[in-house]
């Protein structure tokens, strides 16, 4: 084939296919299907793939109060859970605000400062996970947070191209 690059895939049940694509410009990549092949229009492009039999990872997502972090963190690092990405956010729930005092005026605060900690875990600590984290950020109070959970299909470390559970 003169500038058309063709790839096909065989899918076997239960695995999942993550797909990186690298070096096409202006081309949009046609829907995967079983039974077609994926064809691309540019002479250079190139695909790299990587296969995995089910889901091993897990992003944990918690809301919690700022005065918990510290407490939340050391019991992961004493459980030898590393790594976790915080962000300060802002927010309600049924909490729904509060109200506060300056100079004498009182001001309804809508959206609660919280903060966000985002940790990535094997499924084998998930479990563990989630037994810190209501052990040390509840304060038994409206408005201790919520925890969300998800499915991450894959991680890469940036420095190395470590992938799954290597990564992380």
């Amino acid at each position: 084939m003169n500038n058309q690059s063709v790839l096909s895939l065989p899918i076997e049940s239960d695995f999942i296919i993550n797909l990186r694509f690298d070096k096409i410009r202006g081309v949009n990549p046609v829907a995967l299907k079983p039974w077609e092949p994926l064809l691309f229009n540019q002479a250079n492009s190139f695909l790299v793939f990587n296969l995995t039999t089910g889901l091993t990872m897990k992003k944990v997502e918690a809301i919690i109060r700022h005065f918990k972090l510290e407490d939340v963190k050391n019991s992961l690092v004493e459980q030898e859970i590393h790594g976790m990405t915080v962000s300060e956010v802002r927010g309600f729930g049924r909490q729904k605000g509060h109200t506060e005092m300056y100079r004498g005026t009182e001001y309804a605060i809508d959206f609660v400062p919280k903060v966000k900690l985002e940790i990535v875990c094997a499924d084998e600590t998930l479990q563990q996970v989630i037994d810190i984290l209501l052990q040390n950020a509840q304060t038994g109070n409206i408005g201790d947070g919520k925890i969300f959970i998800t499915d991450l299909h894959n991680a890469i470390r940036i420095r190395t191209g470590e992938m799954g559970e290597e990564a992380i």
